[in-house]
């Protein structure tokens, strides 16, 4: 009987260690998924930072790229006038100063 109440006794023990043991072990665990929602959170929040960032680079570029469309229709324009401007000019000078 006196081995029988050391055998349980021993066993008692071990599975309270063991008890313990996985008791720390869920708290850890806890522990580690708490740190893991904040990270996500702080994630999950520079995302949503970044997200409207980029779509506000976005739309700025959109608007000047149609900006430099405009620029470049209106130099094109100048140019064109400019050549025509030329070319009258040229035309009132042979006009003016007939060849000797």
């Amino acid at each position: 009987m006196n081995i029988e109440f050391t055998i349980i006794k021993s066993q008692h023990e071990k599975t309270m260690l063991d008890m313990e043991k996985m008791t720390q072990s869920i708290s850890d665990n806890i522990e580690k998924y708490k740190e893991f929602i904040e990270d996500k959170d702080s994630y999950s929040f520079t995302h949503t930072h970044l997200l409207k960032e980029s779509n506000q680079l976005k739309e700025k570029v959109r608007m000047l790229l149609n900006e430099n469309r405009k620029l470049l229709v209106e130099q094109a324009d100048q140019e064109a006038s400019y050549g025509e401007e030329k070319r009258f000019c040229d035309e009132a000078s042979k006009n003016i100063h007939p060849k000797c």
